[in-house]
């Protein structure tokens, strides 16, 4: 199991050495000439190299290499979108050196690769720099946030269990507590609404121990439960989660529960192939929910 910013720097370290290779096997450097001796005219504000084009090979990774890092660089400012200024300052000059690099697209001063080399090597090291001094919210416990079928597969609670996990917290979404009171009401099969209705009734029970958007042990020293009340933003999170799907919004709020712990590992547990497979493309951590004691 990784944190959000394990897997991050993961992903980024991918890009780097795709990015090297795009550089050192893939690209090359000419002299563009413009201020020739014998020309009456002087080109000043511009760089005299260029990229050459690409062969075939190195147009391919270059694509590549721009998907990956746009697909990088989303993650991480959802991660970074509530620091200072200076550091979203740091982070803008360490991406643009990084896309100027990718792209081959403008003039340069640089007439060899190595110093293009070093500069995305130090830009990638700024943004896993600026990723690592994020305040985390958590004590470092382990924190497991179910989706709805989650919960289903295994209402009680207190018997959950995880591979090389002692102790952990369990956190509740709101998106996830309204589905539970839909399906009680709602779904057609009976079954499902007895167990929905089980789960928000041991809820309840819980809410006798104390507070439960602090935190409540549900099994002492081993399991904590704790809920979160506040809806996701939208307009903060990655352009191609809607709003209106319910896998979405699940993914939406745990991943500001993951920017709030940076560090700590926060686990989506959830059985749906379809949510698993779009946390995978967020480079969110997940797994399959515990399975019940058989009696």
């Amino acid at each position: 199991m990784k944190s959000s910013a394990e897997q991050i720097r993961e992903f980024g370290d991918q890009i780097l050495q795709e990015t090297i290779t795009l550089l050192r096997t893939h690209s090359s450097i000419r002299h563009l000439n413009l201020n020739s001796p014998s020309s009456p005219i002087v080109v000043i504000g511009i760089g005299d190299y260029a990229f050459n084009k690409l062969e075939l090979e190195g147009e391919r990774l270059r694509s590549k290499c721009l998907q990956n890092f746009n697909s990088f660089s989303e993650l991480t400012e959802n991660l970074l979108q509530d620091q200072t200024k200076a550091q979203l300052h740091q982070y803008k000059e360490a991406k643009n050196a990084i896309m100027h690099a990718i792209k081959q697209d403008k003039d340069l001063w640089d007439p060899t690769i190595e110093p293009i080399l070093k500069r995305v090597l130090k830009s990638f090291n700024t943004i896993h720099t600026l990723v690592d001094q994020l305040y985390d919210a958590s004590n470092g416990q382990v924190i497991f946030v179910p989706d709805t079928n989650a919960l289903l597969i295994n209402p009680d609670l207190e018997s959950w269990n995880f591979p090389n996990v002692t102790a952990f917290e369990i956190l509740l979404l709101p998106s996830v507590l309204k589905e539970l009171d839909e399906l009680k009401i709602n779904h057609r099969n009976e079954d499902v609404r007895k167990k929905a209705i089980g789960i928000i009734n041991r809820l309840k029970e819980y809410r006798r121990r104390g507070t439960l958007s602090e935190g409540v042990a549900i099994l002492k020293d081993r399991i904590t439960l704790r809920t979160e009340a506040s809806e996701p933003n939208f307009e903060k999170t990655l352009h191609w989660l809607a709003k209106d799907n319910s896998d979405d919004r699940i993914l939406a709020a745990f991943m500001e529960q993951a920017r709030k712990c940076p560090r700590t590992n926060v686990i989506l547990v959830t059985a749906d192939i379809n949510l698993q497979n779009k946390a995978e493309m967020a480079r969110m951590p997940y797994c399959e929910p515990s399975e019940p004691i058989n009696p």
